[in-house]
Formats: structure tokens, sequence, C-alpha cells
């Protein structure tokens, strides 16, 4: 099966408003555009991608030296699967605008049942059943909250909280609070309620480590892929992933929590996502967790992303990209910096050390894979 991929990092927010047409802000425009080209990493030999406006300089160069299969869509190509970053109605709409024909892409009961399963809740579920399976104790599940006494009693009961926005991802739509502050919060989550039906809450805890386990999910079932190991800026936005082998993420996690948990998560998570997500969703997706520094020592399921992920692309490089001793970072940052592969050592195809910028030179961002060796 051959697929046409698609990069279309605003899909979390188009959930929210459940929108057929949506025109992102200039910087979420920015930012797509500079992405639209991650595609060519992670593809399989004879995929296409939806891109505009790359350089084919930089592109037959990273081409000839990573021995990628991935090609630039051309119009009217025929074959292909759609596959975005992420399902949405604007998603489905930009595949008709292809010629994609409706029945092979998802109907509107379909959509309908992925944006709930999107939504905050669903981590919230799935964490109440991880309570009750797993033999140690996790952090408490989100609570789901419709008004303005709900939400002032949940402040009463606890010092300190995370409200969330039900569609939102990578750090975005998370408003911490600690005692009064909730008085001065009031009108931003009244705005959420009124946007989204709801604000999720949850005990706010201090993290050790941020990570996520990936998944794909075809047929009604969901296998285990790998582990994610990322990290955060001050505001709690993603910035980046540490690229490195399976054994080695796994070791820098053990570090805060034992293997044997580990094992637990890794093998009670898969039946009990697909009780949750059934034959709804196709395609890659991730889980993320946190170690925190309080006595529940794991938050099992803080978010899932029904959707291809950072993480994704971060574990598809070292697997296909690099050298099997690898260690570095991916991290995505604003501007430019040096493209091709003049600062990076690749040796049949593999990224030995050095650096290389996953996107086109000039495109306003930087999607940067380092060696800690550099």
């Amino acid at each position: 099966m051959k697929y046409l991929h698609y990069f279309n990092p605003e899909n979390d927010i188009v959930l929210g408003i459940d929108a057929v047409h949506y025109t992102p802000s200039l910087a979420v425009s920015r930012f797509k555009r500079a992405g639209a080209i991650l595609p060519l990493w992670f593809g399989n030999e004879g995929d296409r991608c939806l891109c505009e406006g790359f350089e084919e300089g930089w592109f037959k160069e990273m081409c000839s030296a990573f021995h990628l299969g991935t090609d630039v869509y051309i119009r009217g190509e025929q074959g292909f699967t759609a596959a975005p970053w992420g399902w949405s109605k604007a998603a489905r709409k930009r595949f008709e605008l292809e010629g994609f024909n409706a029945d092979v892409l998802p109907d509107d009961a379909m959509l309908g049942k992925l944006r709930e399963l999107s939504h905050r809740r669903t981590a919230s579920k799935l964490n109440r059943i991880l309570a009750e399976r797993l033999p140690f104790a996790i952090a408490p599940a989100a609570v789901e909250l419709r008004n303005e006494n709900e939400i002032r009693q949940m402040a009463k009961e606890h010092a300190s909280l995370v409200f969330k926005q039900p569609w939102s991802s990578s750090g975005r739509g998370i408003i911490p609070c600690k005692g009064t502050d909730i008085e001065r919060i009031m009108p931003m989550l009244n705005g959420i309620i009124r946007r989204q039906g709801s604000v999720m809450a949850e005990v706010r805890h201090i993290p050790l480590l941020d990570f996520a386990m990936l998944f794909n999910a075809s047929h009604g079932r969901v296998e285990y892929k790998g582990l994610s190991l990322f990290f955060n800026d001050e505001g709690g936005n993603y910035k980046g992933n540490f690229i490195a082998s399976q054994s080695v993420l796994e070791r820098k996690i053990e570090t805060f929590c034992s293997a044997e948990k580990l094992k637990m998560l890794t093998h009670i998570l898969p039946s009990s996502l697909q009780e949750i997500i059934g034959d709804t969703y196709t395609g890659p997706f991730g889980v993320d967790m946190m170690l925190t520094d309080n006595s529940y020592c794991m938050a099992p399921a803080i978010e899932i992303n029904l959707r291809r992920t950072m993480g994704h692309v971060a574990m598809d490089f070292f697997e296909l990209h690099a050298a099997p001793d690898f260690e570095g970072t991916y991290t995505i940052v604003p501007g430019d910096s040096p493209a091709g592969t003049g600062r990076a050592n690749i040796v049949n195809g593999k990224l030995v050390d050095g650096s290389i910028n996953l996107s086109a030179p000039h495109s306003g961002y930087s999607f940067m894979v380092e060696s800690f060796c550099i």
C-alpha cells in the first residue's frame, strides 16, 4: 500500500471547532509549510507527500545521502491511500480537493466518533481503567467540569490544579492554577466551556520526566511500537525529543521508574486502548505520560494523541536513518539553520554524528537532529 502523507499540525484546533473549512493563523501556516516535507523522513518506498515550494537541490541531496524512497506528490497521481498527520473534516476536505473519492475517506459518522475520542475525557477514561488493572498507585484521573460551581468546588478541594481545553495538544490550552488564582482565570475557563462544552481539571504535578508510549491501530487492534522521551519549554509547550535506541530510552526512564512498571504498562495498555478505540481509528498515535515528584510516581495517561506525533518522527528517524549507536536530540526552532549535509557524518545512508535539518532551507522553521557529540 502506498500512502499520500499530509502534514496538518493544526488538526487538534480544527477538531475543537469541528470545522470543514479552516484558515490557520500566519504562525501556524508557516509551521505547516515548513513541516510539509517531514514525511520524506518516515514514509515508505513509493509514498508521496503533499508539499509545495521546496528547494529541489536540497531535496535531491537528502534523497541521495539518506537513500530516501518517498517523493513529492504530483497532482493527478493515482493509487495512494490518504494518510494525514491527523483526521478531521478539514483533513478529509483536503484529500477531496486532490481527487480522492468519498468512499475511500472517512464519513461524517466515523469522523464524529474520532473527534469524541480525541477529547481529553478519553485520557481520563484510560487513566481510570489503568488504575483498576495496574498493581501500583497512579495519579488520579482528570475530571470534566461544565460550569463555574464545579470549577470552584474543585479549586476548594485542591491547592494546585491544571485546567485543560478538551481539544488541544503539544502543551497548548493548559492553564495552571493556585489558590485564589481561580477568580483571575475564571473568564478564560468560561470561554473554554462556551467554545468546547467543558474544561478538564487535574491535580498539578511537578514532572521529573515526560515521555510517551507510541502505538499503531489497525482493524480494531492496537500494537505497541516504542517509547518517546520528550522535553518541553518552561511554558509546557513541546520543544523536542531525544533520539536513541529503545534500550537507551528505557534506561533513561528507568532512572525514575522501575523496569517492572514500564513492562506492565506496555503489556496492559494495548488491550485497554483497544477497548476504548475499537475500529474507529487506523494509524499511528501516542499516549503522553509523566513521572512525578510525589508518591504517585506516575501519571500514565496525561493525553492521548490519536494522530502521528513528533515522537513518531524521532523514533522513525532513528530506525530508518541513524547509526545503531546514535544518540542526540530532535528539536523544532523558529528560523533557519544550516541545511544540507555539510555538518553531518553520514555512512551508508545513516547519520553517525553531526547535525541535519529535516526541513528545507529558508522554510522559516528548523527541524533539527543533532548528535550529542557535536
